[in-house]
Formats: C-alpha cells, structure tokens, sequence
C-alpha cells in the first residue's frame, strides 16, 4: 500500500471542496448533475440533442467492414467484462470482423459468460470462443489469469480492458484492501497489462503493433484528488469532509482518470523501449448496461434510456481493434474519433460545476509518473516496463 502523504491543513477552501455543506456536495456527487431541477431539465434536453445526433451516425467501424476485403482470421484478442454490454459486443464485432481466430472473454461469472459465448455462436462460425476465470477485485485471480494464457503459449495481438464498476453508493475494498472501483475498473487492469506484455511484444510488428484499449469515461472530468496531480492517496481512505474523502463519483472518475493517465504514460514507454505494442483509451459515450446499477437517483436512470446500445457503445473498440486508426498510440478516442480528455477537452455536460474544474488536468506528465509508481506499488510489481 502507498501511505497517504501527511498534508498541512490547507485554507478553507481546498480545490476540490467548495464551500457548499456536505449534503449538497454528496447529492452532487451521486448525481452527475446540477443541484437544481431547472438544471437537470436543460442538461436533459442538451443531452437528448447530443444522442440524437450520436446514435444516428453511420458507424465507421462497420461501414469499414463492409468495403474492405475480409483478411484471414489469425489474431488472438483478450477482453475482460464480456459476458454482457460492450464487452460482449465487442466480441461480437471482432467475430464478425474475421480478423480473430480466437477470443477470450475474461471475467469473474463463468456461467454468464459460458451463455453468452453460446449466444454469439452463429457470428463465431470462424472464431473459437475461450473463458478465462479472471475476478478483477483480487490481484490472485489476476495473476492466475495471466499465468493461465502464458501457459496457453499464444501471442496476444489486441487486450481489451473494460470491466468496470461505477459508482459504488458506500466504500467497499477489495481483499487486497483497495477501494474497489480502483482496483477493479484501473489497478487490475495495471497489472494484467505488465503481465501479459511479453505476449503482446510477440504478437506485435512494425506494421501492425499489439493494441491495448483501455474503455475509461467521460466521468474522468469529474473532479478529484488525481485531477489536481494528487496520488497521496489514490484508495480515497479519508474520513467525510477530508479531502481524500470517499464519494461514488469521486472514486469512480479518479478510476477512469488512472486509466487515460496510465494510457498516456504507457504509450510513452512502449515508444522509447521500441516495441511494436500500442495503447489508447476511450469513452463509449453514455451507454444503457449493467454498469448503471448503482446509480442512486431515478434522474440518472431516466437519463440512460436516452443512451446508446451496447452496440454502439463498442463501435470505437471496434475501431481500434480492427482498423488502421487503432495502429496510433496514446490517444483518447470518443465516437470513433481522435479527442481531447481533461485539461484540453471540453466538458461532457458544461452546466456541470463538478466537471472540468479550473486547474484539473489529464496531461501532467509528473502525474503520470508518479501514478505509475504508486500503481506499481500497490499491485505488488517491482518490475514494470
């Protein structure tokens, strides 16, 4: 574990604590929204406007597969979360793809994800569809999960890390004593990539490297101790009203944070080592799955019938997987094109005063690296690339 910094009281207010009372502050934490109807109302109606235009759009991923020859089915792609949303629309995709030869759906539930590689059998007429037991809340199940594939002896061409949970209403840690959003949806996901890196080296070529896509969220706008180049206490271990203070969204954006970060930082590694393995990360937009289950409000809820379907959630995975785009390296992605995260891109949702605050950046390179450390630190890794 990382020991939180010992930090001299700051003045009455801290950049990421306004003056607002706590309950204010907790109520726009789980929300994701302004605190006032008439602001929930607007960003509805901006929202809809937005999802109107998004899920209309022709894919390009798709239209891509339509026109170009078919190459023959030879990859290998990892994908962790596939048993449902778009994880597993992903792998549908890639099947359809006939660039993959074999898939393996990682993840904690074995029956879920047994039914629903039955469910793509008739799009995996050329894909063998393989399970591999990997429960992201534990750092043993990951290491057995990597072991497992090594002993397969199989290069692996494309490793997809979107299992995620979101918004957790009370604090939870994992049993390795993490907070479990970040160890989950971020430091599992650290540690599968450094340990898989020998099979990704094998699979990657100059023309056509290994790609690491990383699904992160629009949700790492929102403010947090990483956003202001804080790793002191990445787990969020303080008590209510500290700044290293618990709240659903707090831990859930710092998590998706660490994963545009780490992909920034991994992409820097992966250039100056010459290897022909690449990294990028993604927002698949707002997406109706099983990750809103949290979600504490009905306003929330209301807001994901708007959204887009699995499918469409997994168009820009798709993309990286199976097209020239994916063969860049360091870039965050939404609706399949090249975008700008926090620090340069705009907010989600502008009305949002949690969102985008002045001083929160995703492109401090001095943060990159200490978030590498800290990670190295807590998933056990002495050696990383």
């Amino acid at each position: 574990m990382v020991a939180a910094a010992k930090v001299v009281a700051p003045p009455a207010v801290r950049p990421w604590q306004t003056s607002r009372t706590l309950e204010s502050h907790r109520e726009i934490r789980a929300c994701h929204l302004d605190q006032h109807q008439s602001s929930r109302a607007r960003s509805f109606r901006r929202l809809a406007g937005l999802l109107s235009t998004v899920l209309v759009a022709p894919s390009r991923a798709r239209a891509a597969r339509a026109t170009q020859p078919r190459e023959k089915a030879n990859k290998i792609a990892l994908i962790t979360g596939a048993s449902t949303g778009i994880g597993k629309a992903t792998a549908q995709e890639l099947c359809r793809s006939n660039m993959y030869s074999r898939i393996i759906l990682a993840g904690h539930n074995e029956a879920k994800t047994k039914a629903a590689m039955d469910e793509m059998g008739p799009v995996a007429q050329t894909t063998e569809l393989e399970y591999l037991p990997l429960g992201l809340a534990s750092f043993k199940s990951v290491r057995q999960a990597a072991k497992q594939f090594q002993d397969m002896n199989l290069p692996l061409h494309t490793l997809i890390c979107n299992a995620a949970v979101m918004a957790l209403p009370q604090r939870q840690v994992s049993a390795d004593g993490n907070e479990l959003q970040l160890e989950v949806n971020y430091l599992s996901h650290f540690l599968l990539v450094n340990l898989l890196m020998p099979q990704l080296v094998k699979a990657g070529t100059d023309d056509d490297p290994a790609r690491i896509i990383s699904v992160s969220s629009s949700a790492h706008f929102v403010r947090s101790p990483l956003a202001f180049g804080d790793a002191a206490d990445l787990n969020l271990s303080g008590g209510e009203g500290d700044r290293y203070a618990y709240y659903p969204w707090t831990a859930y954006g710092q998590s998706k944070l660490a994963q545009v970060m780490f992909t920034y930082e991994l992409a820097r590694r992966l250039k100056a080592r010459g290897l022909p393995v690449v990294a990028n990360a993604l927002d698949p937009g707002i997406v109706d799955t099983e990750l809103q289950r949290y979600l504490p409000t009905k306003a929330p809820s209301a807001l994901m019938k708007l959204s887009k379907t699995p499918d469409r959630g997994a168009d820009t995975v798709v993309l990286l997987a199976t097209r020239d785009a994916g063969r860049g390296s360091g870039g965050y992605w939404v609706d399949e094109r090249l975008s700008e995260s926090l620090g340069r891109g705009k907010s989600p949702m502008p009305m949002n005063a949690e969102l985008a605050v002045e001083g929160t950046t995703s492109y401090n390179e001095s943060t990159w690296t200490e978030l590498w450390r800290c990670s190295s630190q807590l998933v056990g890794l002495e050696t990383t690339i």
